[in-house]
C-alpha cells in the first residue's frame, strides 16, 4: 500500500524540474532585446552628438551654463542649416524638426528635442537635460535624459525612455560613439536587464560594430556580441548560457540595415 504514496511524492517533487517546457526566451526575442538595449544608448548619444553638441569638441569644462547653452545653440544652428525651427534662450534650446532633417553626419532626425543647461557652481558638473519625442534614422526615442560632464569629453547619462531606463557612460572619438552601462526595459514583450560593455557605434552606421550586450531575463542569461560586419548587416553572435553560440540578425528599423 505504500507504493502509490511514493509514486505520488516523486511526481510532486518532479513537477518543478522534470520535463519542463520552459526553455527561456527565443533567439528572436533576445535579438530584439539586445538591439533595443544597444540602440537606446548609442542612438540617444547620436541624437545629442549630431544635433546639439559634439561629445568631444563643442563644450569647454570651464564654461558656465549660459556659455555652454550659447555653444550648443551655435552647434545646432550649423547642424540644422535652416532645416526645422530652432529657438534659444539664456540656458535653453528647443528644436522642432518636423518630418526630418538630415544632419552633416548623414543622420536623419525628426520630431522635437529640448535641452536645458545647468551648472550649480564652477566645481560642479555641467549638465544638459534633454526631453524629446524624436526618431533617429527611423528609430523611435521618446523620454528624458541628462548628460553630465566634468571634462566635456566623457558624459554620464541618466535616461528614462519610453520602454527602458539606463545609466551610461558615453564618449565620442574619430566619429565613433562609445558606450558602457546598465539598463532595464522591455522589447517585443520580453522584459530584460542589460549590461553594455565597450559598445562602439560609428556615426552614420546602423548598428554597433564592436562590444556586447549581456541580457538577463528571469534567470536566463545571454550575450549579444557585435563584430565589424554587424554595423551594416545587423548580424551578431548570440551566446546563451549553457549552450553554443549562434548567428542571428537584429530586427531592422527605419531604413536599417542598408542605409
Amino acid at each position: 500500500m505504500r507504493r502509490p504514496t511514493l509514486v505520488l511524492l516523486a511526481l510532486l517533487f518532479c513537477v518543478p524540474s522534470c520535463g519542463s517546457s520552459d526553455t527561456g526566451p527565443t533567439d528572436a526575442e533576445l535579438a530584439m532585446a539586445g538591439r533595443s538595449a544597444a540602440l537606446d544608448a548609442t542612438l540617444l548619444a547620436t541624437l545629442a552628438d549630431t544635433l546639439l553638441f559634439d561629445l568631444d569638441e563643442t563644450l569647454d569644462p570651464s564654461q558656465d551654463a549660459a556659455a555652454a547653452a550659447a555653444a550648443i545653440g551655435q552647434y545646432a544652428t550649423a547642424a540644422l542649416a535652416g532645416c526645422g525651427t530652432l529657438t534659444t534662450s539664456a540656458t535653453q534650446i528647443a528644436a522642432q524638426l518636423g518630418t526630418g532633417c538630415t544632419l552633416p553626419s548623414g543622420t536623419t532626425v525628426a520630431g522635437s528635442v529640448q535641452a536645458v543647461v545647468s551648472r550649480a557652481n564652477a566645481s560642479a558638473p555641467l549638465s544638459i537635460a534633454l526631453s524629446f519625442a524624436a526618431t533617429v534614422d527611423g528609430y523611435s526615442l521618446a523620454g528624458t535624459a541628462t548628460f553630465s560632464t566634468t571634462d566635456a569629453r566623457t558624459f554620464s547619462v541618466q535616461a528614462q525612455l519610453q520602454s527602458s531606463s539606463g545609466t551610461y557612460t558615453v564618449r565620442c572619438g574619430e566619429g565613433v560613439l562609445k558606450a558602457d552601462g546598465t539598463a532595464s526595459g522591455s522589447a517585443g514583450g520580453l522584459s530584460y536587464s542589460a549590461t553594455l560593455t565597450a559598445l562602439e557605434h560609428p556615426l552614420g552606421v546602423c548598428f554597433p560594430d564592436a562590444g556586447q550586450v549581456g541580457l538577463t531575463h528571469e534567470g536566463f542569461t545571454s550575450r549579444v556580441v557585435f563584430a565589424t560586419t554587424s554595423g551594416t548587416t545587423g548580424e551578431v553572435t548570440l551566446v546563451k548560457s549553457g549552450s553554443s553560440s549562434s548567428a542571428v540578425t537584429l530586427p531592422a528599423y527605419g531604413t536599417c540595415p542598408g542605409h
